[in-house]
């Protein structure tokens, strides 16, 4: 299966567009969102989506409680700051900021850690566990979007730039 991994949307609406866009033709079969959309409105911009979305809160999402009304106008999935999950089997842990992420994935619990926070794309194999962080979709401080599609059969994840 096929998993889109975006974080760090900053209510960059044209930006979220294009990040649906690229998903949805790449045919993913889920979207996880690893936190800071910032406003409802943002996340209303999801819902352009063609697959499940599932995310969780980043520490700029200021009103949680309007944010999780809009995950459940568009038929989404909100949990807190830490979601742990299987995808096709692999076992997945989803957090904002990536504190602790070496420890945590050096204790092989989990096949996938997704992480946000720092708008820095990142790949890295800590034992069998691969630590992801696609980037940021806004592109506020790199000035390119990004996100990244994780292929649970090979385990491996490739980046996409707009």
């Amino acid at each position: 299966m096929k998993v889109g991994l975006i974080s760090d949307s900053h209510d960059h609406v044209i930006r979220i567009r294009e990040a649906t866009s690229i998903l949805n033709r790449a045919g993913v079969g889920i979207v996880v969102h690893a936190g800071d959309y910032c406003s409802p409105f943002a996340v209303r911009e999801l819902a352009r989506l063609e697959s499940p979305l599932h995310g969780i809160l980043g520490n700029n999402d200021g009103d949680a409680y309007q944010i999780q009304r809009a995950f459940a106008e568009i038929g989404a999935r909100l949990e807190s700051q830490w979601w742990e999950t299987e995808l096709a089997g692999r076992r997945a842990l989803v957090m904002h900021e990536p504190r602790g992420v070496v420890d945590v994935a050096a204790a092989g619990e989990y096949d996938l850690i997704v992480y946000g926070h720092t708008h820095e794309r990142e790949e890295r194999r800590i034992g069998r566990t691969l630590a992801v962080n696609p980037g940021e979709v806004c592109g506020w401080l790199t000035g390119i979007g990004s996100l990244a599609i994780y292929d649970t059969d090979d385990h491996e994840v490739t980046f996409h730039d707009f």
